[in-house]
């Protein structure tokens, strides 16, 4: 970019970075996905993003997660798969502890938690045969229902 230009105003922004989610996540590389999801909290804390990862972040990892079960053929595929299941239930983990976290702040209120990540977290679940994590979950979002919080 030529020099004389003033382009502070192309920072990156959620969006932006929700779509390197998604091109990670459509290239299969989800580990390079959820790093560019934890980058995006680290921004958040140190005031370079005004908002945390929305829904669509959380659920596009959780959808290439479910996929990934699909694509058993190789042997390197299923080394890659045995810790998928612990990771879904990392993010889920983030992302309450992202809402609870923002629970007084406006701008950020249950920007990952909704019906549809949470949706797509069962799907994932179930992909894996984690039916008990994923009875869990839905009772815990009934939970989160009757409190209002859902």
């Amino acid at each position: 970019l030529n020099a004389k230009y003033n382009y502070h105003w192309l920072k990156p922004d959620v969006i932006s970075y929700t779509s390197l989610i998604h091109c990670y996540c459509n290239d299969g590389q989800i580990v390079e996905a959820e790093h560019v999801l934890w980058q995006m909290f680290e921004l958040y804390h140190a005031r370079y993003l005004n908002r945390y990862p929305d829904t669509r972040a959380f659920t596009i990892i959780f959808n290439a997660m479910a996929n990934q079960q699909n694509n058993t053929a190789s042997t390197s595929h299923k080394k890659k798969q045995v810790d998928i299941p612990q990771r879904i239930l990392a993010l889920v983990e983030k992302m309450e502890e992202m809402t609870m976290n923002s629970e007084d702040d406006n701008h950020n209120q249950n920007c990952g938690r909704s019906v549809i990540a949470y949706n797509s977290a069962l799907n994932a679940l179930g992909k894996f045969g984690m039916v008990s994590e994923a009875e869990d979950l839905v009772q815990h979002m009934h939970d989160l229902h009757d409190n209002g919080q859902l």
